[in-house]
């Protein structure tokens, strides 16, 4: 599949969520988990990108700070599964309810699925359903890399305890739409540093037994 032309990382939030923000060759954007606005907002601005669109991994608040700022701001459609829709707007959902910075977005999503493919210039960014971390999580695949959210991580997966969690369901989600891309697929988690699938099918200890 055509792929984007580059993309950058910034650490942001209380959680230091991994936001990222993919262009295309043509100056079309997509900001995936924004946990805050204004640097991203600087970002897109200085280099006279367009900001098309907003895709979130799944609903939970650290991922989702920045979101009705760069909506606002840019008109950029909201990507989200209708598995974690109801975050967005329900604070207690989201979890932000339990912080001191209670948040909801009230932008509309456009909802997503499984093999869906969302096209960002002349590139496209394939939709993985990837549940378990939460009932809509989803990853972005683009050529050899994907952004998974907390779906999986070096050395480690999501948590699963939260409502709506299932491990079960994520240990089949990683092996099932993760673990059969090709080795070398780059995974840019929700925190943390980036792997490979290869390293991860190698050296994660909970995924032994589904390798």
């Amino acid at each position: 599949m055509p792929d984007i032309s580059d993309f950058k990382k910034w650490i942001l939030g209380d959680l230091q969520t991994n936001t990222y923000l993919l262009w295309a060759s043509d100056g079309s954007a997509m900001c995936i988990d924004p946990a805050e606005s204004e640097p991203i907002d600087a970002f897109i601005q200085k280099n006279h990108f367009n900001l098309v669109f907003v895709g979130l991994t799944h609903g939970h608040f650290d991922h989702i700070g920045g979101v009705q700022k760069l909506i606002d701001r840019w008109n950029a459609s909201l990507l989200i599964h209708p598995g974690d829709t109801a975050m967005l707007r329900d604070p207690s959902k989201n979890f932000s309810a339990y912080t001191n910075q209670p948040m909801a977005v009230s932008a509309k999503p456009r909802s997503v699925s499984h093999n869906e493919e969302i096209r960002l210039g002349n590139a496209v960014i394939k939709i993985l359903e990837i549940p378990g971390h939460s009932p809509g999580s989803i990853g972005f695949l683009t050529h050899n890399r994907v952004w998974v959210g907390d779906a999986l991580f070096y050395d480690s997966v999501g948590r699963t305890d939260l409502p709506g969690g299932s491990m079960t369901q994520l240990l089949e989600s990683i092996h099932q739409r993760l673990m059969i891309l090709d080795p070398d697929t780059r995974v840019f988690p929700g925190h943390g540093p980036d792997t490979t699938i290869q390293r991860e099918k190698e050296e994660n200890p909970f995924l032994e037994g589904i390798r």
